[in-house]
């Protein structure tokens, strides 16, 4: 079938995922990570609007009808709104298809295999088969890859700066405040904002530039001093590469796991960009502080990587592909 990506000639996995500037990218970068470690073919079914569809087209191809769910071998469903994920979940059920769901809190689909692999979320009681822990995050197999490229240095004449906030339009909204307040801390930093996913046009920055990638950020994040990151996907990159953070949450879903590697002093929690001023001036205080001292640089770094290895997509592919195997041992 022409419109999974290439991978095993008889093995397809079809993802059903959420994305676009209100929901986020995360959810679709999760699928990415896990789809670099599964020897499939994969497509993707994605609810979300133009900005999305053109994001996730450069992941995997886009499918939207029953020729999909017919020839798919395994269905990998993460979608934060829970009434629609159970959708996706019952479609996979009423196909006979192994379904496995990914979560970023305790309300579970009645799925083959549930994935929690969010810090500071509790373990929820259910009958369904559970992967749970920062052991199962779904990242970029190259995030682990690249760990061993990571080290300390001593603060440089123009430290470099990153800040990544994810992919919606929020990152516009702030970025100019936030580099006048790092900037009035430390007017000598190299500030760099990754763009994200966001749409249209994007305004002059004074004092710092754009940082425009679609292929991930592990470069920009190994060459990074400090880093300001929201509270997904780029959160537990960057505490899996050991960049010493500053993290704030863009939505209130990301409190849970800011806090949680704030109390493992794996970052240093700036609060919520809602609050605007006060986080602004938590963040860039808290970048100047991770400057100014390089033992509290090595003790996030620390921290951060014991928490998130970057391993679970690996981790998470075996349990798929023991799923297919095992639906074809019942069908043989």
């Amino acid at each position: 079938m022409t419109s999974f990506r290439a991978g095993h000639p008889s093995l397809r996995c079809l993802f059903c995922i959420a994305a676009g500037p209100r929901v986020g990218y995360g959810h679709l970068m999760r699928a990415s990570a896990l789809a670099r470690c599964l020897d499939m073919e994969v497509a993707i079914a994605l609810r979300g609007g133009r900005a999305a569809r053109q994001a996730a087209s450069a992941v995997a191809p886009l499918v939207d009808g029953p020729e999909a769910w017919r020839t798919a071998d395994v269905i990998v469903v993460d979608d934060p709104n829970h009434r629609a994920g159970a959708r996706w979940v019952a479609r996979a059920r009423r196909a006979g298809l192994p379904v496995v769901s990914v979560h970023d809190d305790i309300r579970v689909h009645d799925a083959s295999v549930a994935v929690i692999g969010a810090l500071g979320v509790p373990a929820p009681r259910t009958a369904t088969p559970l992967l749970y822990g920062t052991r199962y995050y779904l990242l970029d197999p190259r995030i682990a890859g690249a760990r061993h490229l990571r080290a300390d240095r001593a603060a440089t004449p123009a430290p470099v700066v990153l800040i990544a906030l994810g992919g919606g339009q929020h990152v516009v909204a702030v970025a100019q405040s936030l580099v006048d307040a790092i900037l009035a801390h430390r007017p000598d930093a190299d500030i760099q904002v990754a763009a994200g996913f966001a749409a249209g046009e994007r305004p002059s920055l004074r004092g710092a530039r754009w940082l425009r990638v679609r292929t991930g950020l592990t470069r920009a994040l190994l060459a990074a001093d400090a880093a300001i990151v929201a509270g997904g996907v780029t959160l537990y990159e960057t505490c899996a590469l050991g960049v010493p953070a500053v993290a704030m949450a863009v939505v209130p879903a990301q409190r849970p796991a800011i806090r949680a590697f704030a109390r493992a002093g794996a970052v240093i929690d700036a609060g919520d960009v809602s609050s605007s001023r006060a986080a602004i001036a938590a963040a860039a205080a808290g970048v100047s502080r991770v400057l100014g001292n390089r033992r509290l640089r090595q003790s996030l770094a620390r921290h951060a990587r014991q928490l998130v290895d970057g391993q679970g997509a690996a981790r998470v592919a075996r349990s798929v592909r023991a799923l297919v195997a095992e639906r074809t041992r019942r069908c043989a």
